[in-house]
């Protein structure tokens, strides 16, 4: 968890932003909906399918509002509290992320300049708020990112530890993984696997090419996560859970992510790759271990909480 005083920096960074955005606006709501991107003749205008490509971006930008459920097996009343706590999530994260972002789109002296810029932020806060200001809220952002690894490594260690102590890999990494520390109870072995290959992966491959990379990831996620939604709700049609607008949700999620997969596989087809075999290799490696093997993989039965 981050010290109160890290929590303050981060949200004072995100309140100078909006503060300096909207005092001074310089263009009317309107500007807010239009796509635009600089050009080698200034300022073009996207349309719809040049902004699907960018949706694993998206997806990566907000992704992390499920963490909670991750935790589900240490919450009181898991059954009622956390799908409340995820959609909680979520809305936070839409209004922490697009606050800013409107704030900067809306009052910066230059379009034209904000979008040619290598650091638009860095442009919007020199602009605005001079250099000490742009200093103040760099330190904060990066002391944002450091915490928002944390918190990335803690709920996928979580995982991995889980995976272990339901008997998914062989033996001996079983019993590596699924060891706790003797004093704190957390899982020492799975955290340091995870930091080692998340440090791995962050020091010899190319940011943008990460980030489009889970986004690729993501993009099977939530395809296949909705699959699941239908054929759950097939086999049991009064289901153990309820949805708005049954079945539109699931509809248009396969829609969206077939269309966003398509896209991204014409125009970054090596990420997209990397997502699919990803998946192979797991479902490889679910039918020929685990499946075959009846005494592994033993998932518990969800536990109905009074």
């Amino acid at each position: 968890m981050a010290a109160p005083t890290e929590r303050s920096r981060r949200i004072a960074a995100i309140a100078v932003l909006v503060v300096l955005g909207f005092t001074h606006v310089e263009r009317g709501p309107s500007e807010w909906f239009r796509t635009m991107t600089a050009t080698s003749d200034g300022l073009g205008h996207l349309g719809s399918g040049d902004l699907v490509p960018l949706i694993p971006v998206a997806l990566f930008a907000f992704n992390g509002y499920g963490a909670a459920v991750y935790y589900a097996e240490e919450t009181k009343n898991a059954s009622r509290t956390i799908g409340r706590v995820i959609m909680v999530c979520l809305a936070a994260t839409v209004v922490i992320e697009i606050l800013p972002l409107a704030a900067v789109v809306l009052g910066a002296p230059s379009m034209d300049d904000l979008l040619n810029s290598a650091a638009p932020m860095n442009y919007f806060l020199t602009a605005r708020g001079g250099p000490a200001v742009r200093a103040f809220v760099s330190v904060g952002i990066a002391i944002a990112i450091v915490n928002a690894v944390i918190a990335i490594i803690l709920p996928i260690s979580r995982l991995l530890f889980a995976s272990a102590r339901d008997r998914s890999w062989p033996d001996p990494i079983d019993r590596l993984l699924s060891g706790v520390h003797a004093r704190w109870h957390t899982p020492v072995a799975a955290t340091i696997l995870t930091g080692a290959i998340a440090a791995i992966a962050a020091a010899t491959l190319p940011l943008s090419w990460l980030i489009t990379a889970t986004g690729a990831g993501l993009i099977l996620v939530y395809l296949f996560v909705a699959i699941a939604a239908l054929r759950v709700r097939r086999e049991s049609p009064t289901g153990s859970y309820r949805m708005p607008l049954w079945p539109l949700p699931p509809l248009l999620v396969i829609a969206v992510m077939v269309y966003a997969a398509y896209s991204l596989g014409r125009d970054s087809v090596s990420q997209l790759i990397v997502a699919v075999v990803t998946l192979a290799l797991g479902s490889a490696y679910y039918l020929i271990f685990l499946r075959p093997r009846t005494d592994r993989w033993a998932l518990p039965e969800p536990i109905s909480e009074p």
